[in-house]
């Protein structure tokens, strides 16, 4: 991490906004809109929701910000009263009665003789709803009776996405309707991460963000001096380390039976991404096993692929599943088969295998960081062509990494992905265009416009680059050559 960053900004907000304007911009629109709003954020833990609310609200005069904990709903209403006080300097508040409609009748009152819009944020919401069921019914009327008609903007911010989406966001929720906007907050994209550090190594980058992925809490722990190897165990595996047992603590707070789902991330970790494959592994029906991954899906966790091409995506029968998240995909690869290793000190026997298999799994990583490249160089204008989708494309034939599309223009973009300690050899761009022959029968336009595309950890052979024709893009780790 940069050593230096409360000396840029003393409030730390260099460090927490990478790549998070566009989302306080969503917000500030909001903000200024005549009406009142009503605002659903939400997303997984550890992605910065808190640190964004917090600096969206730190220029508005008049505001509230309340962190709901899992104690009984009443000590609730008595710590939102006390914070109500202090946000909006009103110590009348402190006599109020505690009570949800006497707190919100009065900061409505309070609200309608301010210039600017009071805003009041509730974090974790999901745990005055566990407390109390009804609660989104009464916020549903509070909103309805008191806060509609008056100069507010009520941020409801939640980390359970799956009890957040029931309560706020379903057809079956109260507020269903009522929300102005929603925003699902996720980790952050490659070019965001690397904003976090001042070493311009693509290599120990990319290896960095194979085990962190984009969420900012990850990153934050990051040692930038010591080696990839050495962050590795002082976050995740040493005893006491900040995320040892992170994705036990993450699945035990959204689902009640997290021993099923354990298993199901270990094996699509270890490789095992078809339906019926996963379900023979664990030995169950593959309808006992839809519901899991539905639960998983709804997660953010887990996702369905099928190939680029498919006209009914959703009916596809080549879909495969993989593990969204790169920690939670690191973690149940190197460290959940290993706990006993771990409980027992031996490190060194872990991070052998780590090291005998970080190439591999960072190639799989390289080819989720390929498409954010292309479009680098397509938003700068380097590469002059547009494409509308991004994904990939396989047969039981052939596979192919990256695939870019463009029907209406007939553009497409064939591209491979080398994550190897040797230079890519004029062989491997034969191997793509070979591929790309038996791809044409599956593309949906005619005798398309294609760009051929490689990637490589290590460069090009000589052969590869005397040879390179104008239909060919070469990238060096992550520079177009």
């Amino acid at each position: 991490m940069l050593d230096n960053l409360q000396d840029l900004n003393n409030s730390g907000w260099l460090v927490v906004f990478v790549d998070r304007e566009a989302e306080l911009d969503i917000m500030s629109s909001l903000y200024h809109r005549d009406s009142a709003v009503l605002f659903i954020l939400y997303g997984r833990r550890r992605t910065g929701k808190t640190t964004l609310l917090k600096k969206f609200i730190e220029d508005k005069t008049s505001s509230i910000y309340f962190l709901a904990d899992t104690q009984v709903e009443q000590e609730n209403i008595k710590r939102f009263r006390v914070m109500a006080s202090a946000g909006l300097g009103d110590r009348s508040i402190d006599d109020l009665s505690p009570s949800w409609e006497g707190l919100f009748r009065y900061i409505a009152s309070f609200a309608k003789r301010q210039e600017r819009k009071t805003v009041i944020i509730i974090d974790e919401f999901q745990y005055l709803v566990k407390s109390n069921l009804a609660i989104p019914s009464l916020f549903q009327r509070l909103w309805d009776e008191y806060l509609r008609k008056s100069r507010v903007m009520l941020i409801l911010c939640g980390s359970l996405l799956g009890m957040m989406y029931k309560s706020t966001l379903s057809y079956q929720s109260p507020l269903y309707g009522r929300r102005s906007g929603e925003l699902l907050m996720k980790p952050m994209s490659f070019y965001g991460f690397r904003d976090f550090f001042q070493t311009d190594s693509f290599e120990k980058l990319l290896e960095i963000y194979s085990f962190t992925g984009g969420v900012p809490r990850y990153i934050e722990e990051v040692n930038e001096k010591l080696s990839v190897e050495e962050n590795i165990h002082n976050n995740i595996l040493a005893k006491g380390s900040p995320f040892l047992n992170e994705p036990k603590f993450i699945l035990s707070q959204e689902i009640d039976a997290p021993a099923t789902y354990f298993s199901i991330l270990s094996s699509i970790a270890h490789g095992e991404h078809k339906v019926g494959g996963i379900a023979k592994r664990l030995e169950i029906k593959v309808q006992g096993l839809n519901k899991y991954l539905e639960t998983l899906r709804e997660l953010d966790l887990v996702a369905r692929y099928v190939p680029i091409t498919e006209k009914n995506p959703h009916k596809s029968k080549k879909g495969l599943y993989r593990i969204k998240d790169n920690f939670f995909r690191f973690w149940f690869r190197f460290v959940f088969p290993n706990m006993s290793h771990i409980e027992l000190g031996n490190y060194e026997l872990v991070l052998e295998n780590i090291r005998r298999n970080l190439g591999l799994f960072c190639s799989f990583v390289y080819e989720d960081v390929a498409p954010e490249i292309v479009q680098n160089y397509i938003r700068t204008g380097v590469i002059s062509k547009s494409f509308t989708s991004f994904g990939k494309w396989w047969s039981k034939d052939a596979e192919i990494d990256l695939m870019a599309m463009d029907i209406h223009s007939r553009n497409i973009l064939v591209g491979e992905c080398k994550w190897t300690n040797q230079p890519v050899s004029y062989e491997e761009f034969k191997k793509l265009k070979s591929k790309t022959l038996l791809l044409q029968e599956a593309l949906p336009v005619k005798n398309p416009q294609i760009t051929y595309a490689l990637f490589s950890k290590k460069g090009f052979s000589r052969e590869m680059i005397s040879k390179k024709s104008e239909d060919l893009l070469l990238f060096d780790q992550n520079k177009l050559l």
